[in-house]
């Protein structure tokens, strides 16, 4: 998936985060965790270098979809107990500390996507019982929001789509 799909799918994306940036309502928080998803989804397919190679081994394919899955619930299970634990998971997956050499700039996004992923499902369930957070934001969430949505919507017109994607 190239040309003008993937930053298409990343303004959707983007869209879907300035959402749960901005509100607190149940309804737009789950829209907003759709459109992360629905953008997302191609956005991990697309930075993912081993599909091709899972693609023609379905065993394995099957095995990782199974374990992703499963460790997506169990990541959401203990965000929705303990969610203050997004954050900091999330940061030390994002330190990008190399697993092999050469070091490769996505070494790390697929887990930290998995972290990212079960902490929006998890702030969603909880909107969906009725003991979701409040939004505290404010005018900050607004501001967060436009830059999110304004950098995803700048992948348009770059050169090296490579290259951003990977900031």
């Amino acid at each position: 998936m190239d040309g003008i799909l993937i930053p298409i799918a990343g303004v959707v994306a983007a869209l879907g985060v300035a959402v749960l940036l901005a509100t607190s309502t149940t309804p737009l928080r789950v829209l907003g965790a759709v459109l992360a998803g629905a953008g997302g989804v191609p956005l991990v397919l697309s930075r993912t270098s081993q599909v091709q190679t899972l693609l023609d081994r379905p065993a394995l394919l099957g095995l990782g979809v199974v374990v992703g899955v499963v460790a997506l619930a169990v990541l959401t299970l203990v965000f929705m107990r303990y969610p203050w634990l997004v954050v900091p998971i999330a940061l030390v997956i994002g330190l990008r500390i190399p697993l092999r050499n050469p070091p490769s700039p996505t070494d790390h996004l697929l887990p930290l996507y998995l972290v990212l992923a079960a902490g929006t499902i998890a702030l969603v369930l909880r909107s969906l019982r009725g003991n979701g957070p409040p939004n505290r934001l404010g005018y900050v969430g607004y501001a967060l929001a436009a830059y999110v949505v304004i950098a995803a919507a700048s992948l348009a017109w770059t050169a090296d789509r490579d290259a951003t994607a990977y900031r």
